[in-house]
């Protein structure tokens, strides 16, 4: 099942570089925030995105798999900016 959700995710005929992604953290949470961003990497194990933090300051930020296959509070969209 966890596999299941890894490939999904990270199917690289799916998610390609220049999409843009949005990154729940914390979901449910009262420490929650959410990352818009836009894919730079994917090699099927993690991705990597690119985003403009707070401060206006430009970062990256690698995501894996695994962390999202495994927790609760991480929820993933790939797709157009009207999330």
């Amino acid at each position: 099942m966890l596999l299941k959700k890894e490939i999904d995710i990270f199917n690289p005929d799916i998610i390609k570089v220049g999409n843009p992604i949005k990154v729940v953290w914390n979901k449910g949470r009262y420490t929650e925030y959410t990352d818009y961003g836009i894919i730079l990497e994917n090699n099927e194990s993690f991705l990597i995105y690119g985003m403009i933090n707070d401060k206006g300051d430009s970062t990256k930020v690698k995501l894996e798999a695994i962390t999202v296959a495994l927790s609760s509070g991480i929820e993933v969209k790939i797709g157009s900016w009207g999330f």
